[in-house]
């Protein structure tokens, strides 16, 4: 098995090449300063594509889901881990709903926001504006895992 590291931030790449080194494991993964965007490129490579939580702060989430349903293998799975927000906005919120709410407003959302064309998600990526973006990159479903995190939720973006 093989496995490969995408981000466009160079520091995160070099600390992922850095702690792959210390654990010596750099015959099995590679990380490469990529815009995942382009990832699909190459054609179909992937078995098992994951987002973990950044989705939401992507200025193209669309793209990367186009570019990742692409990367697929026939019988290939997106795994995406998101916050653990709920459905609605409910109030009061517990303070884990309240803590990713200012996150996304402080951090989040700016992140998304780095060019002209961002299509930035907003505030707190819902399960329904998951769904959006998955159908409009081509999914034809998404599946709540029924996996019990107080911090994550997990999706399942079925091709």
């Amino acid at each position: 098995m093989h496995i490969d590291g995408y981000d466009d931030d160079e520091d995160s790449i070099g600390r992922a090449r850095r702690n792959a080194a210390e654990h010596g494991v750099t015959d099995r993964v590679d990380f490469e300063v990529r815009d995942m965007t382009t990832v699909s490129a190459n054609g179909p490579a992937y078995d098992f594509v994951t987002f973990f939580e950044c989705v939401h702060d992507l200025a193209r989430p669309v793209d990367a889901l186009r570019a990742a349903r692409a990367s697929l293998r026939p019988g290939g799975t997106v795994l995406v881990m998101d916050e653990n927000i709920a459905d609605a906005l409910e109030t009061p919120a517990d303070e884990v709903q309240r803590v990713f709410a200012a996150a996304s407003v402080v951090w989040c959302t700016p992140q998304g926001r780095v060019d002209e064309t961002s299509e930035v998600v907003g505030a707190v990526m819902r399960p329904a504006k998951l769904r959006e973006l998955a159908e409009l990159a081509g999914f034809s479903s998404v599946e709540i895992l029924p996996i019990e995190h107080p911090f994550w939720k997990f999706y399942r973006l079925n091709p």
